[in-house]
């Protein structure tokens, strides 16, 4: 099975602060399977604070090695079959929510997580209260109640799904899978900063009138290791735009990802800085 138009976006990389005391460890490969801490890219973490309350963490690990958190959620137990669910982000709330569960047989539950507007946000089955092991499928729903998501699960992995922007217009197919490796700049990822370096001609009218900014693309690395279909997803200015295109479609071949075993198309999104000296 071939997936194409993953999205892979590229995140800051933040030193991680393990909490203290923590009652489980989950270390995860990059496609959810448990691995060694050595080999994981995933980390999830649980803290137990009462009998009742707990946090559960995640964090993610970057090219360089370094940690950072990705998001926590404080967890309370109402009942055997109802959670009360606060998601973080930046130490910034972003829901609150009620996880309620049913039995379906002796090893799978069937939850809905349902906001204080009596809104249903997410439904699926899974094989743990918190955190959640995924199984068979889960679905996700904008706050209109248009569908956002259907996502197939085998052992907590993402391995197909289908999304819908809020107009009910289809997004890339399979862009939730997890994968088994993602695309790999010759060197990694320090050495493609590296290139962005040494190529990146600071346009001359640019320098004069002291424009500057980011520039973030967005190109395709085929099941070749190809670069394509470089494109500007968010401008800095046209001068600026067409130089960071110009040194991404000049970069050599790259190790392409691989999602169940074969390799496949992937989106992948890199930014460009484009600074001036004090002296400009």
């Amino acid at each position: 099975m071939k997936l194409k138009h993953l999205i892979i976006c590229l995140l800051a990389c933040l030193p991680l602060i393990a909490p203290a005391q923590l009652d489980t460890v989950i270390y995860m490969k990059l496609n959810k399977q448990p691995t060694s801490k050595e080999k994981a890219f995933y980390c999830i973490t649980l803290l137990k604070k009462s009998n009742k309350k707990f946090v559960v963490t995640r964090f993610q690990k970057h090219y360089n090695a370094n940690w950072s958190q990705t998001g926590y959620s404080k967890i309370k137990v109402l009942s055997d079959s109802v959670l009360k669910v606060k998601k973080y982000q930046q130490n910034k709330l972003q829901l609150k929510f009620k996880r309620n569960f049913s039995i379906v047989n002796d090893s799978i539950y069937y939850f809905k997580e349902i906001d204080k507007q009596d809104r249903l946000w997410r439904e699926g089955y899974t094989k743990s209260k918190f955190p959640l092991h995924l199984v068979r499928e889960m679905k996700t729903y904008y706050e209109s109640g248009q569908l956002e998501s259907i996502q197939k699960y085998k052992n907590n992995r993402c391995i197909a799904s289908e999304s819908w922007h809020e107009d009910g217009t289809r997004r890339f197919k399979n862009q939730y899978a997890d994968l088994d490796s993602l695309p790999e700049f010759p060197g990694g990822q320090e050495a493609l900063f590296k290139f962005i370096g040494e190529n990146i001609r600071y346009p001359h009218e640019a320098k004069t009138k002291r424009i500057r900014g980011k520039v973030f693309l967005q190109f395709i690395i085929t099941d070749k290791g190809k670069v394509s279909n470089v494109k500007v997803i968010k401008s800095a200015h046209p001068l600026l735009d067409k130089e960071a295109q110009r040194v991404v479609s000049l970069m050599p071949d790259w190790k392409p990802g691989k999602f169940m075993g074969e390799y496949v198309n992937m989106r992948y999104q890199v930014p460009i800085n484009f600074r001036l000296s004090a002296f400009w």
